[in-house]
């Protein structure tokens, strides 16, 4: 019975971690990476968002997720740290890099 609230009230409210897919630091990176001139010039004009890796922990403010893309010129990973502003309780991108077969270039 212990356990039982211990799971269900404490570990998955404060120290389970959720997938970054779907939230909102995802959602602002993929609007940047659909709307940014360079990830169009180097992964190509039309490209697909493939999977992403990352997960999101209660405790702590920022997040590291890769998102891959499947583009007509190139192959590339954009990785991205994103944090929790409190003061303007809001995420905001603190870096985006792009990463490709042969290349890495900083977006933010």
């Amino acid at each position: 019975m212990g356990i039982l609230f211990f799971y269900l009230f404490v570990y998955r409210r404060f120290l389970y971690a959720s997938p970054v897919m779907n939230s909102t630091s995802y959602n602002q990176a993929v609007s940047f990476i659909k709307a940014n001139k360079m990830v169009k010039n180097k992964i190509g004009a039309k490209f697909q968002v493939m999977n992403c890796n990352g997960k999101m922990y209660p405790y702590k403010r920022d997040v590291q997720f890769d998102i891959v893309l499947f583009g007509t010129n190139a192959n590339g990973k954009v990785k991205v740290t994103s944090f929790f502003d409190k003061p303007t309780q809001s995420w905001q991108m603190k870096n985006i890099k792009l990463v490709t077969r042969s290349e890495a270039f900083t977006l933010i």
